[in-house]
């Protein structure tokens, strides 16, 4: 049934990671950082398909958080150091020197914090455990000064909980576990215009190990996660940014889990991928937001937990490590998605970019079949928007939008991958960008 669907195994790592953290960098390449304590740090080429050794952290780290800023540069957030003893200290790996330094360390150490960069390039970090002690305050790092400050409190200490970036620029925090029996169902809302959060509904099933990632509808998918029982929880929702409220999908995923990876495909694409769990499990499943149902694609070979996955410049999907293969890889190749999925009034998009690599700006070029809604979006290689190109009503007929690299402020973005897509009521379609200067 899923021949045209799947997983190639890829170049070995050349040390093991697990509970560690992969993140996918301006030029294509992917960063694997730590883990279980360890310093090693190694470099994906996504061309030759090879693992090499880069620098090492400063110091070891296990349940640590890291994001790619918006310079390029990747920062690694606190962690743990031994198993429950959280520490503050950051660092920043530069990827011209391929070297990391340390930068200012939060105001209170951390492990199992969560992690975000905001659509200003401030981070905001939110929530974790130190020697057993939940953590609810909350800080904000300053790409300017390079400095973090603390900011308004959580309205609940929380760990194991996740955060989303919504595309209106506020950040959604959900669930996670307070103490032993009491898992959180409390949801909260981080505004970064006057930095305060709010309380919104709740979840419908207490959770916590969970997955929170946006979809293309600009809605928040949580999947997987354990009640405070210890069991693992199958229903998965979805929180309506309209609204405010939280509403069950169609089917659930099976098994449930936790120590799994979910994320998004490229921008365009109406699908999430949720990938193995702890217990070595090898079941893949993929959410359609347009059909609004799970269903079982190919899976992993070997199944593996507490590995890391990123998004890849092509579309596919980069499995690093993890238990009990711990250096193996491997990287799957989405299923095409057709406009039947979820289209039935026929109509025909034709999208075109160019140049493309391109230097100053880049022509953006469509046409449509039929008046319609037209939204055009660009975003980095973490699926983060970035630029709103219009989100305005448009004629039938060939269109043309000119992009000059710039963010929604203004600001000149560092080279590197973007991804443009097109939205009307009856479709999606998206394009990689490349930004050379």
């Amino acid at each position: 049934m899923y021949a045209y669907t799947e997983w190639n195994t890829t170049g070995s790592l050349l040390t093991g990671h697990s509970a560690h953290v992969a993140i996918t960098l301006g030029n294509g390449n992917v960063l694997a950082i730590g883990g279980g304590g360890s310093r090693v740090c190694q470099i994906y080429d996504y061309i030759a398909k090879t693992w090499s050794y880069t620098d090492s952290l400063t110091i070891g780290r296990q349940d640590l958080e890291a994001v790619l800023l918006e310079d390029g540069r990747v920062m690694v957030i606190g962690g743990g150091v031994p198993y429950n003893l959280g520490h503050g200290t950051c660092e920043i790996y530069d990827t011209l020197t391929h070297t990391w330094s340390m930068t200012d360390t939060l105001n209170a150490a951390r492990a199992y914090a969560r992690a975000i960069v905001m659509q200003d390039g401030r981070v905001l970090v939110t929530g974790g455990l130190n020697i057993m002690t939940l953590i609810s305050t909350c800080e904000i790092w300053d790409p300017v000064t390079e400095t973090w400050a603390l900011t308004d409190q959580m309205p609940e200490p929380q760990w194991g909980h996740d955060i989303c970036l919504l595309n209106d620029g506020r950040v959604l925090s959900v669930g996670g576990f307070r103490d032993f029996g009491s898992s959180l169902a409390g949801c909260h809302i981080f505004d970064p215009m006057s930095d305060t959060w709010t309380t919104t509904n709740p979840l419908t099933y207490r959770r916590w190990k969970l997955s929170a990632v946006m979809l293309l509808t600009g809605d928040v998918l949580v999947a997987g996660g354990q009640d405070a029982g210890f069991n693992n929880i199958p229903q998965c929702e979805i929180y309506n940014t309209s609204t405010g409220t939280w509403t069950l999908t169609s089917n659930n995923i099976n098994p449930g889990r936790i120590g799994h990876t979910c994320a998004a495909l490229q921008p365009g694409d109406p699908r999430v991928m949720l990938i193995g769990g702890e217990g070595a499990l090898s079941d893949c499943e993929l959410f359609n937001v347009w059909s609004g149902t799970w269903e079982d694609t190919d899976d992993l070979n070997p199944g593996r937990g507490n590995h890391a996955a990123t998004l890849l410049s092509n579309g596919n999907i980069l499995v690093v490590g993890g238990n009990p293969t711990s250096t193996d890889c491997q990287i799957f190749n989405p299923p095409p998605v057709g406009i039947s999925e979820h289209n039935t009034a026929q109509s025909h998009i034709d999208l075109t970019v160019s140049p493309n690599p391109f230097k100053q700006k880049t022509n953006i070029r469509f046409s449509i079949d039929k008046t319609s809604h037209v939204s055009v979006y660009v975003y980095n290689i973490a699926g983060r928007l970035i630029k709103t190109l219009t989100n305005n009503t448009v004629n039938e007929g060939a269109h043309s939008i000119t992009w000059c690299g710039e963010n929604e402020t203004g600001k000149r973005l560092s080279r590197g991958i973007y991804f443009v897509e097109l939205k009307t009521g009856d479709y999606s379609i998206g394009y990689k960008l490349i930004l050379t200067e």
